[in-house]
C-alpha cells in the first residue's frame, strides 16, 4: 500500500510539472508603445494561431505578437503609412497603405511582400475584410473620381481641396481590385481638423453582407453581397450619437465582429468601445477611458487558446500624454469574436 501511495504521489508530481511545462503563455493586457519613436499604432488583426499584427503609421512597419507578447518586426517599408490589416486562410498579412503610398501590400511571414494588383488605384484605402470565399474587401475614405469641392479646417489659407465619395472595392481571389460602391453614406464631412473628409474606414463581412463605419457621419453602414457578387442598397443599420463637451463628436474607426453577429466600433474622438446590435437595435457603450482606452483606431478578436473573448485595441493616442498613451490593449468582452474565413 505504501508502495502504491509513493508511486501516485510521483505520477502526480509529474504530470503537474509536464502540465507547467506546456501551460498556455497569456498575452499580456497592455504593451505600451513609445511615443517619442514615432510608435503609434493604426491597424490590429490576428491569425489563426494567436500572433497579433499591428501596423504603425508614422513608421511604415508591421510588428508581430506572439501569443506571449514578444515582438518583432514583420515588414518595414521605411516611409510613412500603415492603415488596416488582415489575414487570410494561409497566414498571409494584409496591409493598406494611404496616400502617397496607397496601395495594399500581401506579406509573407517570411517578410518578402508584393502589391495586390490594382490595389495602387484606390484614392485611400483604409480597413480591409475577407469573406468566406477569400474575396478581399478594400473600404475607400475619399476618391478622386468626379470631386467636389471641401472646405477642410485642417486645409489652411482658405484652399478648397475637391474630393469625390467614398467608397468599397473589391479583389476576387486571385484576382484584380475593382470599384465595388461608391456611395454618399461612405462619404465624409470634412469637418474634423484633417485636410481630407473621413469617410468609409471599418469594414467587416458577415453572412452575405459588408458592413462599413463612416468616421464623420458616425454611422454604421450595411450594403448587401448579391448572389453574382454585385452590391446591393447601402443603407444606415446604426448611427453612434452623444457629442462630449470636452472631448467632441464621435467619430468612428475600426470594426469587429462577435459570434451573434454584434458589432464593435471604436469611438475615437471620445475614447470608448461600443457593440452595435446585430439589427442595429441598440448602441451600448462596452469600454472606455477607465479600461485603458486611449484614442482607440482599430480592433480584432483573439483566436488563441484562452483569448478568444479577448479584444485586442490599438491605442493611437491622438493627443496630449496624459492617458494611458500609444500602444496595444486586451480587454475581456465575455463573448468570443467571430471565427476568421
Amino acid at each position: 500500500m505504501r508502495r502504491f501511495f509513493a508511486l501516485f504521489a510521483a505520477v502526480v508530481l509529474v504530470t503537474t510539472v509536464a502540465g507547467a511545462a506546456v501551460a498556455q503563455p497569456s498575452f499580456p493586457d497592455f504593451i505600451p508603445f513609445d511615443r517619442t519613436q514615432g510608435q503609434f499604432p493604426e491597424g490590429v488583426a490576428v491569425d489563426k494561431v494567436g500572433n497579433v499584427y499591428v501596423s504603425i503609421d508614422d513608421l511604415g512597419q508591421v510588428w508581430k505578437f506572439t501569443p506571449d507578447g514578444e515582438r518583432s518586426v514583420l515588414a518595414d517599408f521605411e516611409s510613412l503609412g500603415g492603415l488596416g490589416l488582415a489575414v487570410d486562410a494561409t497566414g498571409d498579412v494584409y496591409l493598406a497603405r494611404g496616400f502617397p503610398f496607397q496601395g495594399v501590400w500581401r506579406i509573407h511571414q517570411d517578410g518578402t511582400r508584393e502589391l495586390v494588383p490594382g490595389t495602387n488605384a484606390i484614392a485611400m484605402p483604409n480597413a480591409l475584410a475577407f469573406d468566406k470565399q477569400g474575396n478581399l474587401y478594400i473600404s475607400e475614405t475619399f476618391s478622386l473620381d468626379n470631386p467636389v469641392a471641401y472646405d477642410c479646417p485642417g486645409s489652411g489659407g482658405g484652399i478648397l481641396p475637391e474630393y469625390g465619395d467614398g467608397g468599397v472595392w473589391v479583389v476576387p481571389k486571385g484576382g484584380e481590385a475593382e470599384l465595388w460602391l461608391r456611395s454618399d453614406l461612405l462619404t465624409g464631412l470634412c469637418e474634423f481638423p484633417i485636410p481630407f473628409p473621413i469617410g468609409a474606414n471599418g469594414i467587416a463581412y458577415r453572412h452575405g453582407a459588408i458592413f462599413v463605419a463612416n468616421t464623420e457621419k458616425a454611422i454604421v453602414v450595411q450594403i448587401p453581397v448579391l448572389g453574382g457578387g454585385d452590391a446591393g442598397t447601402p443603407e444606415v443599420l446604426a448611427q453612434v450619437t452623444g457629442f462630449d463637451p470636452d472631448f467632441g463628436p464621435p467619430g468612428l474607426d475600426g470594426m469587429a465582429l462577435d459570434v451573434h453577429g454584434n458589432i464593435y466600433v471604436p469611438v475615437i474622438n471620445q475614447s470608448r468601445i461600443v457593440k452595435i446590435a446585430s439589427d442595429g437595435s441598440t448602441v451600448e457603450t462596452v469600454a472606455t477611458l477607465a479600461d485603458g482606452l486611449d484614442f482607440p483606431a482599430s480592433l480584432a478578436f483573439g483566436t488563441g487558446k484562452g483569448e478568444r473573448q479577448s479584444l485586442f485595441v490599438t491605442n493611437f493616442s491622438l493627443g496630449p500624454p496624459i492617458f494611458a498613451g500609444p500602444g496595444l490593449v486586451k480587454l475581456d468582452m465575455g463573448v468570443p469574436g467571430m471565427p476568421l474565413p
